[in-house]
């Protein structure tokens, strides 16, 4: 930092750094910069201001640090430090905004505040422990958060018992829990820069309930791997609980949106029905019925938008169609042929299963890094589109082609987005249905610079000559990613069925453990190993949960802490 002297006094001036609203991971470190660790404890985290040094000739006896809730207020904390350090530890107050300045003071007084550094840290309000029923429907929890500098929040979490979700957006739980037990719960809250945590325990009891069997549901329109060609389309069909329970139904969902006419009273027939829209190419549309006791039977189906590049025709409205084959309500359908000219065959929708980089995020200016994207089902061969954001806005860094990596190197410092769109053979469209995003900060490259002081004014503060920059940010705490099937829900006893298990943070290595739900107890189909695929072959209809448990080399106790599962119905054969 060079300071020179002003009406006798130092003066200390700073870089300006970029708006809030691109902030994604830590400040950008200018003369003064504010860092924070990328995970901190419940409610509690300290944070580093950094500034340059002064150079010897301005004669600095020591250095002032400002820290309020108000601009220039200094009302959480006024630090003095002496002239050989250049950094001030602090704990900020959670869920407010806070403001950092720090001057320069000689013998003939203290200079000028710098431009402060505005940030904040989330806050959630503490949280109290829950008790539900087995098998129970729960009302919607939700957390209160507070922000206030607008950063984009994730949720996360430990320890929710089996049967319920968290949505990562909005941190709101759901679902029924299908084992009883007493879980520790955690809940981790990050802004981009931090995340803070809190803890509550849950217990579920059986209660007094019997009904335990999910009701019926039968979708009637439309067939699963129909090809259609208008974006709106109408799901229907029917729910009971008649002889299975005679609970009622009280709701039935259609990707997660209530259908009209999905309650009925008793052993009565719900006739519900849902309008969707479609995405091109292939789409899982996923049906729950929920009875009054809090059962659920869920069924998917697929369904084909095609565009203008698909190669087939489609069915007819009550029709059937595989590929290659012929429809029963008029017309035919091709499914995309592979390279050797067969037809391929769909492993589910598409989807991206991971966005990775070679080089951790922050690197400097100049640096090239890596990008690579994985992606499964759909129908291959698949295309990537590659674009990046640097905070204002996207830019396609790559068009549509088969490369499945990308090589970046940025020449400006920012926090960035970098993101890949996918789509598979059925799909020409220049359309980002299937997408993933990183974020990635870039410092500006480590250069020495040399000041010259002024016997007039001060000159403008200079970069650090070995730049300061945010903690390697860890992968955050062990946590499940998705539950996939190979086969899309009902299918018919003796069918082989894999499920694959994606996890993430935690340290490696993982191993997983699988579970089957009946409907009346929870079965270990495997213990604990190292395969995160486990094939299913089922002999007998009825609602199922498939439930794997997740743990790292940090854990060798037989716990569910971490563990997500998924309702799965076998039909009977021929049904």
């Amino acid at each position: 930092m060079a300071i020179g002297l002003h009406s006798g006094r130092p003066m200390l001036d700073v870089w300006s750094r970029a708006p809030r609203a691109i902030r994604r991971v830590a400040f950008f470190c200018g003369s003064l910069c504010v860092l924070l660790p990328a995970l901190a404890g419940a409610q509690t985290t300290t944070v580093t201001a950094v500034w340059d040094p002064s150079p010897p000739s301005e004669q600095v006896s020591t250095y002032e640090v400002c820290i309020g809730t108000a601009s220039r207020s200094c009302n959480v904390k006024t630090a003095t430090v002496s002239a050989a350090q250049t950094s001030y530890v602090f704990a900020p107050p959670p869920g407010q905004m806070v403001y950092v300045s720090v001057r320069a003071v000689n013998s003939k007084g203290p200079g000028n505040y710098s431009a402060e550094q505005t940030f904040s840290i989330p806050s959630i309000s503490a949280l109290t422990n829950k008790s539900t029923l087995l098998n129970s429907l729960i009302s919607p929890i939700n957390f209160a958060v507070s922000d206030p500098d607008g950063s984009p929040l994730t949720f996360t979490h430990t320890g929710l018992p089996l049967g319920v979700t968290m949505n990562p957006n909005t941190g709101q739980i759901t679902g029924t829990p299908t084992n009883a037990g007493t879980y520790n719960v955690t809940i981790f809250v990050n802004d981009g820069l931090t995340t803070v945590s809190r803890s509550f325990v849950w217990t579920v009891t059986a209660g007094v309930t019997t009904d335990r069997t999910p009701p019926t549901l039968t979708i009637t329109s439309h067939t699963s791997g129909l090809v259609v060609t208008s974006a709106s389309q109408t799901i229907r069909g029917t729910a009971t609980d008649s002889g299975r329970g005679g609970s009622g139904i009280t709701t039935v969902r259609v990707n997660g949106q209530a259908a009209s006419g999905g309650a009925a009273s008793g052993n009565n027939t719900a006739n519900w029905s849902r309008t969707i829209t479609l995405n091109s190419g292939s789409n899982t549309v996923s049906v729950e019925a929920v009875d009054s006791a809090g059962n659920v039977q869920m069924q998917q189906i697929t369904l084909q938008l095609a565009t203008s590049g698909s190669s087939g025709t489609t069915t007819g409205g009550g029709g059937s169609a595989s590929s290659g084959g012929s429809t029963s309500g008029g017309g035919s359908t091709t499914g995309g042929g592979t390279a050797g000219g067969g037809t391929s065959t769909s492993s589910g929708p598409l989807m991206i299963t991971a966005l990775t980089s070679n080089l951790t995020s922050p690197q400097a200016e100049g640096t090239s890094i890596t990008f690579t994207v994985a992606a499964r089902g759909g129908r291959a061969p698949y295309q990537f589109k590659w674009l990046v954001f640097d905070g204002s806005s996207w830019t396609v860094v790559r068009n549509w082609s088969s490369a499945a990596t990308h090589t970046w190197r940025p020449t400006n410092r920012g926090t960035y987005q970098v993101a890949v769109w996918a789509r598979d053979s059925t799909t020409t469209a220049d359309v980002n249905n299937v997408k993933a995003s990183l974020p990635f900060r870039v410092n500006k490259s480590t250069v020495s610079s040399s000041s010259t002081t002024t016997t007039t004014a001060p000159p403008p503060v200079s970069a650090p000559s070995s730049p300061v920059s945010s903690p390697t940010p860890t992968s955050g705490p062990l946590m499940a990613v998705s539950l996939t099937s190979n086969l899309a829900a009902p299918q018919a006893p003796g069918t082989s069925i894999t499920f694959t298990a994606v996890a993430t943070g935690g340290t490696g290595p993982y191993q997983f453990k699988w579970l089957i739900f009946d409907g009346t107890s929870w079965t270990v189909a495997r213990d604990w190993s190292s395969l995160s695929s486990y094939t299913w072959r089922p002999t007998s209809p009825g609602g199922n949960r498939i439930a794997f448990w997740v743990r790292d080399s940090t854990t060798t106790a037989d716990v569910s802490t971490v563990n997500t599962s998924i309702p799965y119905r076998i039909k009977k054969t021929g049904s």
